[in-house]
């Protein structure tokens, strides 16, 4: 039947029935004390999402589909929809349990997929904020998502359902963008809430108590314990200053949400007051005695490692005011990292400032290092993540060499360029790498900056030995000591890039995320460079083009 949209009858029935689906019983307020529902589906070129509560629909989405997203197969197409309606319904769905409905099987796909390029990568982190069960209907059954993924819009513009118009005035504070915050809604820190002034913890108990601690001398935190019969609004007038920042932690987030729009509606007007919320909670440490033997059980504990990574590794946990004080002032006074370690920073020509990597195995350096006489290992060390392998080699043969190279592909994937000096420099390995497109960079001779990465891999490495060797106790061989340094190298915060080696290459970052990480990384080698340069008074090659200096 042909449907004549010029038909007076025709639009009053459309009309009626556009209300109909916006208003009660169809559509629903939410209610955040029930699990909610995502429905999802995608056609050729659109998108259709519904957020549903005991199978009452509370808000419908669609958009559709650009240009290259047309070009998608169908599973990713339908995997787009579930990254794109999590997001779009995210401050309905983060931090509760919820069921995501689909007519096909996109998570499973992406799940057995061996390499799944950078684009599925982040589609999956993305998804990994969310904490969802997910269950397969029939496409027939997949009604709305289904007629919301097949509304053809012109001029590919995204389209979707004016929220404002769902919900009255008085619900729509509890509706806004996951990526812009409302003015009035209470902002997140990354900071843990130990190091601000002004403190608020605020939580459930079977009793009502409120608590007040003046730490170091200067921060001020309240903890109130509240029960379902609390006038959370009375505590607030009763513990809230006047004006300042006060930082609240509340693990709760029922209880969070009825803090803030009590916040909204009683104290956003005052502009001398502002309120943040942090979800980090440290152990507190006002003890000097407990934060020394803290100290030193993370300096055993990573093998004498320096001064920034302890910091780092306490600093996940504990909070003390003048951590990094006190951990200089024991590991200055250590007598084995005395020993064991040496001056690293020798006078020498002007440093250049070499490209940074925006991505794992992009540029990975080479090594044969030797522990002890006999012994020789083909180590490796990613420019970008700094994570490091060490293969045992049983000669220096080319054969060893490539079997070790070989092994490290198998792991951890092909590197595009590969970094070393002259003593890998043989027709076959040469060979080797042209047939596995891997690109060859050998540094100048006798200048071991050119390497330096695996260079200060194999001081490290060393140190740790020596670490293991000046300690009575130790009775491991040698194999077992460098599986345990490089294990501690891998597992150890990096002072360079502030993270461990081992959680990039688990959790690789999205391409945007590491882009920047390595912009970040960049600079802050530029600074570094810049600063030892003009610092040490080392001296510019071209400056001195007719004289001999020694590298």
């Amino acid at each position: 039947m042909k449907i004549n949209h010029n038909d007076k009858d025709y639009i009053k029935a459309f009309n009626k029935l556009k209300e109909l689906i916006k208003a009660d019983p169809i559509l629903i307020h939410p209610d955040f004390n029930k699990a909610f529902t995502l429905v999802t589906d995608a056609s050729n070129f659109a998108l259709g999402a519904a957020l549903l509560q005991t199978d009452k629909v509370i808000s419908y989405a669609s958009r559709s589909l650009n240009g290259h997203e047309k070009n998608y197969s169908t599973v990713e197409k339908e995997l787009l929809a579930i990254v794109w309606a999590t997001k779009y319904f995210r401050p309905y769905l983060f931090g509760r349990h919820f069921t995501i409905k689909t007519d096909h099987r996109p998570l499973i796909w992406l799940s057995n997929l061996k390499e799944p390029n950078a684009k599925l990568q982040r589609w999956k982190i993305k998804l990994n904020e969310f904490d969802f069960d997910i269950n397969y209907i029939k496409g027939k059954e997949n009604v709305i998502a289904d007629g919301l993924s097949r509304l053809n819009y012109e001029n590919n513009n995204t389209a979707e359902v004016n929220i404002n118009e769902l919900f009255n005035d008085d619900d729509i504070d509890t509706v806004h963008s996951a990526e812009t915050d409302s003015t009035y809604y209470i902002k997140i820190t990354e900071n843990a809430i130990n190091i601000f002034k002004n403190q608020l913890i605020l939580q459930r108990a079977q009793r009502q108590t409120i608590t007040k601690r003046i730490l170091y001398k200067k921060k001020i935190r309240n903890t109130i314990n509240v029960t379902p019969e609390s006038d959370i609004l009375k505590l607030m007038r009763e513990n809230l200053p006047e004006k300042g920042l006060v930082v609240v932690y509340c693990p709760d987030d029922k209880l969070f949400l009825q803090f803030q729009e009590l916040y909204i509606k009683f104290f956003a007007n005052n502009a001398k007051l502002k309120i943040m919320k942090s979800n980090i909670i440290l152990r507190d440490i006002t003890d000097n005695g407990e934060i020394l033997t803290l100290i030193e059980d993370k300096h055993l504990e990573n093998n004498h490692r320096g001064i920034n990574e302890i910091t780092e590794e306490i600093r996940k946990t504990h909070y003390y005011p003048k951590l990094q004080k006190e951990i200089q002032k024991y590991i200055n006074n250590c007598e084995i990292c005395n020993k064991a370690k040496f001056d690293r920073n020798p006078i020498k020509h002007s440093l250049n400032i070499t490209a940074t990597p925006k991505k794992h195995n992009e540029i990975v350096h080479f090594d044969i290092w030797y522990p002890q006489r006999g012994v020789m290992y083909l180590t490796s060390i990613d420019k970008l993540t700094k994570y490091a392998t060490a293969k045992s080699l049983k000669d220096r043969t080319w054969i060893s060499i490539i079997n070790a190279i070989k092994e490290r592909i198998q792991y951890l994937g092909k590197p595009e360029t590969l970094v070393t000096d002259n003593e890998l420099d043989t027709v076959l390995i040469k060979q080797f790498l042209k047939d596995n497109k891997i690109n060859l960079h050998l540094t100048t001779t006798y200048n071991k900056t050119g390497n330096s990465d695996v260079e200060r891999l194999h001081s490290t490495l060393n140190e740790h030995l020596r670490m293991f060797n000046d300690d009575g106790n130790n009775t491991d061989n040698m194999k077992e000591k460098v599986f345990k340094a490089i294990t501690a190298y891998n597992n150890t915060i990096h002072s360079t890039i502030k993270k461990r080696p081992i959680d990039l290459i688990n959790n690789l970052l999205p391409e945007q995320e590491l882009i920047k990480f390595a912009e970040t990384l960049q600079k802050q080698k530029e600074d570094i460079i810049n600063n030892i340069n003009r610092k040490e008074n080392r001296v510019d090659i071209q400056d001195f083009q007719n004289k001999y200096i020694k590298n």
